[in-house]
């Protein structure tokens, strides 16, 4: 179907409607979504029957039906959590644990409880998997090769045999994939930058890497309706499964219906239980 005006501003409206609800909008509700007024829902109306069957679809006389079809070529782009990412978080808190005296070791380093969050948060997403929910039952898991969590199979040319711990010590494999610093969410990025400039060494796009590297630094948080447009942007388009990896959408992981950012890193910030917002 010819892509037009009204068209795109339809599916976008859609897209970001079906982010939040499971049923669809009625027609003075996609009037609002399209920044219309009610009284225009027969344009609305004449716009929708020119996509029937092509880009969306609803039953006669039902509410709520409207739906977009399944073959949508810019559909939701599903949420996705970096499995490098989290094992680097794990390898390092394992280290960190490694170090510390047996007294100290009533707390869990910062980096391992990322890692075990992330974790579970990749089980939940893909629904098939159930993973450690304590320190026991994690310690048990890195005894286990690696692989045999299903999500690893992401990681190319790993060995079938690396563990975390390896004889009770954490392994070679770990301290490989640990980070050191002080600011260990800092480090990983950087390992994320590390990978995407070897990957756009090896198909010549400098450009790109330098609008990623600016994009995530400047701007951790992005506005969803930009975020999907940089997707399809020409300049970072070879860089989307990346960008997949790195923002992640707030309405899959909290449950605020509005967001404070910081005014200095512009990160978001957490709600206290006095009503502050703090980014601890």
């Amino acid at each position: 179907m010819k892509v037009t005006r009204h068209r795109e501003k339809i599916l976008e409206a859609l897209r970001e409607w079906f982010r939040v609800h499971k049923e669809g909008p009625t027609l003075e509700e996609l009037c609002v979504e399209l920044e219309m007024q009610p009284r225009q829902k027969a344009t609305v109306q004449r716009w929708l029957q020119t996509m029937r069957g092509i880009d969306v679809e609803w039953e006669d006389n039902a509410a709520r039906s409207l739906r977009l079809q399944a073959g949508d070529p810019e559909a939701e782009p599903e949420l996705q959590i970096s499995i490098p990412e989290t094992l680097r978080y794990l390898a390092t808190g394992l280290a960190e644990w490694e170090k510390c005296e047996h007294n100290e070791r009533q707390r869990i380093p910062k980096s391992l409880r990322i890692g075990m969050s992330r974790m579970y948060l990749t089980s939940l997403l893909q629904g098939d998997e159930e993973v450690p929910s304590n320190l026991p039952e994690f310690f048990d898991w890195a005894k286990n090769p690696v692989v045999e969590w299903k999500p690893a199979a992401e990681i190319k040319h790993l060995s079938p045999d690396v563990t975390l711990i390896e004889d009770g010590l954490v392994s070679n494999f770990a301290e490989q994939w640990q980070v050191t610093g002080a600011d260990v969410e800092k480090q990983v990025q950087e390992k994320i930058l590390q990978e995407v400039l070897e990957h756009c060494r090896g198909y010549q796009l400098e450009d790109a890497y330098r609008a990623f590297r600016k994009l995530i630094i400047e701007r951790p948080v992005l506005p969803y309706p930009e975020y999907r447009r940089l997707l399809s942007s020409p300049q970072l388009k070879p860089l989307r499964e990346f960008l997949l990896q790195t923002y992640i959408d707030l309405v899959d992981l909290a449950a605020e219906n509005s967001y404070h950012l910081c005014p200095r890193c512009k990160y978001v910030m957490r709600r206290r239980q006095d009503k502050t917002w703090s980014l601890d």
